[in-house]
C-alpha cells in the first residue's frame, strides 16, 4: 500500500509571540494536513519491518508559573501600579509561549497517533489478508484431502509439504504480524496517555493564561485609572500651586500693609504725644493766663471800688459846694475824660471808671480770643437714634447733627471729633475717631435708621474707653443729642459713669441736646417737666449746658453749647 504525500504544514515555534487566539486557532486545524504518513508494510509479510517505532514525548521548555508574585489589588499602590502593569504583560507572554509550545507537541503526539493509526490499519488488513490465505489454504488442503483418493501418493506428499510449508510460513508472518500490532497498539496507548497529558497541560496553561488576561485587563483597568487620577491630583496640585502663589501674593501685600500701617501707627503714636504735650502746653498756659486774668479782674475790682468811693467823695463836696453857692446853677456834668486834682501845684488828667472797666474787658476779650485760636479740644459727641422712632424725631436729629458739626468746624479753635451712634438695637457704635476727616463725621448718620430702646449709658461708656485708649483725656467734652428720655439707664450705672467723667482732671463736661417734635419756647416749667423725665441728669452732674430745641423752631445757636 503506497503512502500518501501530504505537504507539512509550517508551526509557530514556542519563542515565537503569537496572540492566544492564533494559538487557538492553530490547535483546532484539520490533522489531514498534518499527518507525517509513514511507509506501510508489504503485504507479502516477506520484508516486513519488525522494530518498534519508538515515540517519546518532549517535556515542555517551562514550568507553569506561580501566580502569587503578581500584586493584588488590594495591596498595591499607585507608584507600583505600572510595574506590576509591566511584570503581569510579561507573564502573559510567556505563558502564551508556552501555550504554544504544548500546542505544538500535541500536533506532533496527533501526527504520530495518526501514523500509527494508519500502520495499525495496514497491519490489520495484512491480518486479514494472512487469515484470508489461511482459510484458502484450510480450503485448499481439504480439497487436497478429498483428492487424495485420486492423486498418487507421490504427488500427495509434496503438495502436503508444501502446503505445511505456506502454512508455516504464513503463521511465522502472522506472529510477526501480531508482534508488531501488539507493539503498535503499546506505542499509540504510550501516545495517547502523553495526548492526554499534554491536553491536561494545555487546559492548565489556558486557564492560567485566562486568569493571566483577566489580571492583566484588571492591571490595565487600574493603570488607567490610576492614571486619570495622577491626572486630576497633578491639575489640583496646579491649582493649589497657583492658589499658594495667590496667597504668597497677598502675604506680601499684607507685609507691605502691615509695615505701612506700623509706619503710621508709630507717626500717629508720635503726633499723639507731640499734641498730648501741646495740650499740656496749652492747658498750662491757659491755666496761666486764668490765674493772671483772675489777679488782673481783682486787681481792676479794687481799684474800680477805689474809683467809686472817690466819685462819691467828690460828689459829695459837689453838693456842699453847691448848697454854699446860693444863686450859682449847679455845674455842669463832667465829661467822661476829666481831671483830678491829686496836689496843690499839680493837674493829672484822670479815666472815668466805665471807661476804664470797658478797657479791661475789650482787653480781656481779645486775649481770650487770642487764647482760643492757640486752644486744642477734643469733642465726642453721642447721638442716640434708639428712641426716635415713635417720635418722628430721626430726621430732627440728624439735621440737628450736621447743624452742630458746622458750628464746630467754624470755630477759631483746633477741634477733634469722634461719634458714637446707639442703635437700632441696644448696641453703641464708634462711628468715627478723633482722626477722621470732616467728611467720614458728616457721613456717620448716612444710612441710619431708628430702632430699639434709647440708652445713654452705652454711649458714655464707649466714648470713656475710647478716651482712654487714645490718651485723649485733656479738655474733652462730651455732647449727648437724643430725645431726652433716659430712663433706659440704671440710675447706678449712670451715676457711677458720671462720677468718672467728673472726676477727671480737667473735668470732663457733658452737654445734653434734646430734640422735641412741635414747635415751643423753652420755660422754667419745661425745664422741670424735664427734670422729671430724666432718670439721671448727666449735665447738671458734670457741670454742662442744656438745650432743647423743637424741630419746626428754626435751627438754634450752638456757639454756647460747647465750652
Amino acid at each position: 500500500m503506497k503512502p500518501q504525500a501530504d505537504p507539512r504544514r509550517d508551526r509557530p515555534s514556542a519563542e515565537q509571540n503569537g496572540s492566544t487566539s492564533a494559538a487557538f486557532a492553530f490547535a483546532t486545524e484539520p490533522t489531514e494536513l498534518c499527518q507525517h504518513p509513514q511507509p506501510i508494510p508489504p503485504m507479502n509479510g516477506a520484508n516486513l519491518d519488525t522494530k518498534l517505532i519508538a515515540h517519546s514525548v518532549a517535556p515542555a521548555p517551562t514550568s507553569l508559573h506561580n501566580t502569587s508574585n503578581i500584586p493584588s489589588s488590594g495591596h498595591e499602590d499607585d507608584e507600583a501600579t505600572p510595574a506590576a502593569a509591566g511584570a503581569a504583560a510579561d507573564e502573559i507572554d510567556q505563558l502564551e509561549n508556552e501555550v504554544i509550545h504544548f500546542m505544538n507537541l500535541s500536533l506532533e503526539e496527533k501526527e504520530k497517533s495518526e501514523v500509527l493509526s494508519g500502520r495499525l490499519a495496514s497491519v490489520t488488513q495484512e491480518k486479514e489478508h494472512l487469515e484470508r490465505q489461511v482459510d484458502e489454504l484450510d480450503q485448499d488442503l481439504g480439497n487436497d484431502e478429498w483428492q487424495d483418493n485420486e492423486v498418487i501418493p507421490a504427488d500427495t506428499g509434496d503438495a502436503i509439504s508444501r502446503v505445511n510449508a505456506k502454512i508455516t510460513k504464513l503463521r511465522a508472518s502472522a506472529q510477526q504480524h501480531e508482534s508488531y500490532l501488539s507493539t503498535l497498539t503499546l506505542d499509540n496507548d504510550q501516545h495517547t496517555k502523553a495526548i492526554t497529558q499534554l491536553e491536561y497541560h494545555l487546559s492548565l496553561a489556558r486557564d492560567e493564561l485566562a486568569q493571566k488576561t483577566q489580571e492583566g485587563e484588571r492591571l490595565r483597568k487600574e493603570l488607567e485609572y490610576t492614571t486619570k487620577t495622577l491626572k486630576s491630583e497633578e491639575q489640583t496640585n496646579e491649582e493649589l500651586l497657583g492658589d499658594i502663589k495667590a496667597i504668597e501674593q497677598q502675604c506680601d501685600e499684607l507685609r507691605a500693609s502691615n509695615a505701612w500701617s506700623g509706619k503710621k501707627l508709630a507717626e500717629a503714636e508720635q503726633t499723639a504725644d507731640t499734641l498730648s504735650e501741646l495740650v499740656k502746653r496749652k492747658i498750662a498756659e491757659l491755666q496761666n493766663v486764668q490765674k493772671a486774668g483772675a489777679a488782673q479782674v481783682e486787681k481792676m475790682r479794687l481799684e474800680i471800688d477805689l474809683k467809686q468811693k472817690e466819685i462819691e467823695r467828690l460828689k459829695t463836696e459837689k453838693a456842699t459846694i453847691r448848697a454854699r453857692c446860693e444863686g450859682f446853677e449847679p455845674a455842669p456834668k463832667r465829661p467822661k475824660v476829666g481831671w483830678r486834682l491829686v496836689r496843690p501845684d499839680e493837674m493829672v488828667e484822670i479815666v472815668s471808671p466805665e471807661e476804664d472797666k470797658d478797657d479791661k474787658i475789650k482787653k480781656l476779650t481779645d486775649e481770650l480770643r487770642r487764647h482760643q485760636k492757640r486752644r486744642v479740644r477734643a469733642i465726642a459727641i453721642a447721638i442716640d437714634l434708639s428712641g426716635s422712632a415713635a417720635g418722628s424725631l430721626t430726621g430732627g436729629i440728624k439735621l440737628f447733627y450736621a447743624h452742630l458739626l458746622n458750628e464746630l468746624r467754624s470755630s477759631p479753635c483746633q477741634t477733634y471729633i469722634m461719634t458714637v451712634v446707639h442703635g437700632p438695637g441696644n448696641t453703641a457704635t464708634v462711628k468715627s475717631q478723633f482722626s477722621d476727616s470732616w467728611a467720614t463725621h458728616e457721613s456717620v448718620l448716612a444710612d441710619q435708621q431708628a430702632s430699639g430702646h434709647q440708652q445713654h449709658i452705652a454711649c458714655l461708656r464707649k466714648i470713656k474707653e475710647v478716651a482712654v485708649t487714645t490718651g485723649l483725656v485733656l479738655d474733652l467734652q462730651v455732647v449727648l443729642i437724643g430725645d431726652g428720655d433716659t430712663d433706659g439707664d440704671s440710675p447706678d450705672g449712670s451715676r457711677a459713669v458720671c462720677t468718672d467723667f467728673a472726676s477727671s482732671n480737667p473735668t470732663v463736661h457733658i452737654h445734653s441736646a434734646v430734640v422735641r417734635t412741635g414747635s415751643a419756647e423753652e420755660s422754667d416749667k419745661y425745664w422741670s417737666n424735664l427734670e422729671q423725665w430724666h432718670t439721671w441728669n448727666y449735665a447738671s452732674c458734670t457741670g454742662g449746658n442744656m438745650m432743647v430745641w423743637w424741630q419746626n423752631n428754626p435751627l438754634p445757636d450752638l456757639r454756647d453749647l460747647v465750652l
